[in-house]
């Protein structure tokens, strides 16, 4: 499973760990904008 991970493989469904990690990297996205807007600078 690493190997196919390594090659790009990926599950298509979007749960388990892989989908967590999705959900928790498109959260920062969003709060790091959020807090750009709130200083006043640009990310």
């Amino acid at each position: 499973m690493d190997e196919l991970w390594q090659c790009g493989f990926r599950p298509t469904d979007g749960t388990g760990s892989a989908g967590s990690l999705k959900a928790t990297e498109k959260h920062l996205g969003d709060m790091r904008v959020i807090v750009a807007k709130r200083l006043g600078v640009e990310c």
